[in-house]
This record gives C-alpha cells, sequence and structure tokens, in this order.
C-alpha cells in the first residue's frame, strides 16, 4: 500500500454503553453483508490474529483504542480495510471508542492516538491525517460532531521537530538527528517531513561548511 492517508474514526456508540468494544464491532464487521461496489460481500479476515477467536480480526480498521487508551493494532499495514471506500488502498485507519457527537475522547484515548500519530507518520511522514467525514461521498459525521478538524491537525504534530542545517556554499540541507548525525534530504522528502511536522523548512541554520558535523546516509533517513 502507498499510504497517503491516514483516516480516523468513532464507533459511534458511546463508552458509557460499552467502554469495551473491539469484540463486539469484531463480530459486526464479521457477520455484516458489506454488498457495495466498495466492499467485499464479506470482510475478509486481518493477518493479525485475534486472541479471543484464534481468527484475523474482521474488524475494517488497522488500530482500535479503547477509552483507558488501550491501542490495539488490527491488521497489518499492508491488509487493505474497508473503512473510506476508494480511498481503501492509500488509507490506513484507527478507530476510537466513542460516540463523537456526543462525547470527547479520554485523556488516555487523546495521548494514545498522538503516539500512534507519531508512529505511523515516521514511516509514512507525507500521510495526511483525516477524520472520516473529509473524504470524499463520506455525509457521515464520524469521528464526531465534537472532534473539530483543527483538534485533529494539532495532534497529529510532531512534539519531536528536528534541527535542518543547511550548507550555503551548495544549498543542500541536513536534518540532524537525535544522535547529532545530519543527513541530507532531498527537497521532495524536505517537504513531506515539513508538512509531517518533523522540520520548519523556513527555520534552517545556515553554514558556510560542514566542518564538524557528521553527516551520515541520505534520503532523509533521521536518527
Amino acid at each position: 500500500m502507498n499510504i497517503t492517508k491516514i483516516a480516523v474514526h468513532h464507533t459511534a456508540v458511546s463508552r458509557e454503553k460499552n467502554a469495551h468494544q473491539l469484540q463486539a464491532v469484531d463480530r459486526y464487521h464479521r457477520d455484516k453483508n458489506w454488498g457495495t461496489s466498495t466492499c467485499p460481500a464479506k470482510a475478509m479476515p486481518s493477518s493479525i490474529k485475534n486472541p479471543e477467536t484464534g481468527k484475523g480480526y474482521y474488524v475494517q480498521y488497522h488500530w482500535f483504542i479503547e477509552p483507558d487508551g488501550s491501542t490495539i493494532q488490527t491488521a497489518s499495514e499492508t491488509d487493505i480495510r474497508w473503512h473510506v471506500g476508494n480511498y481503501n488502498n492509500i488509507a490506513l485507519g484507527i478507530c476510537m471508542t466513542l460516540n463523537g457527537d456526543i462525547e470527547l475522547p479520554t485523556k488516555e484515548q487523546e495521548k494514545a492516538l498522538k503516539v500512534l500519530l507519531k508512529y505511523i507518520r515516521g514511516r509514512h511522514p507525507a500521510a495526511e491525517v483525516q477524520g472520516h467525514r473529509d473524504f470524499p461521498g463520506v455525509t457521515k459525521s464520524c469521528p464526531g460532531k465534537l472532534i473539530e478538524d483543527s483538534w485533529l491537525k494539532n495532534l497529529s504534530k510532531s512534539d519531536d521537530m528536528k534541527k535542518l542545517i543547511g550548507n550555503s556554499n551548495d544549498g543542500r540541507q541536513y536534518v540532524q538527528g537525535d544522535d547529532e548525525i545530519c543527513h541530507w534530504i532531498s527537497p521532495g522528502i524536505l517537504e513531506s517531513f515539513h508538512s509531517a511536522g518533523f522540520v520548519d523548512k523556513t527555520q534552517v541554520e545556515w553554514r558556510p561548511h560542514m566542518d564538524g558535523l557528521t553527516i551520515g546516509e541520505s534520503y532523509g533517513v533521521v536518527s
């Protein structure tokens, strides 16, 4: 899968009604007759096994976050899940146990989602985080009316921004990792890292040479 989207969903069932909904959603997706142009007649199990059934998860998201912050991976990133119609082949899905029309995520869910988004975007820095409702043709409020787009955008920003150092002699820019090693990044990867919040391309420390700095491998690899 060429991941360019991360879709955030809610179960649309209040956590006050059921605080742990993963298994219920798994059974529902297993038994539901989808039968649409964008979904198979029956949901296919993922490559990750559900420990309660011993079979692959049928839940059509890649991760599930319960109110206590428990984060369960229910499908590998190579498993296509049926959660955003025509965008299933480029989108990873995250679902939170809540009804976002009447309740906000718990602090534990908020923290877990932030950690998960950082984890995913570390490998897919150009992936855009969107609510399910933001995909074309979707009429649902998912992940809920109370969950604003600005909340998702701010949550997905990295709080571990890397330093950019530029060589003013040749214009090449390097991102400095936690280990102080500088990695050259191409303009395209720089743009992706900037969009993902890993670097600020407007804040560059320009130097006439790179003496005294350790230069590592290229292609945007950050330690």
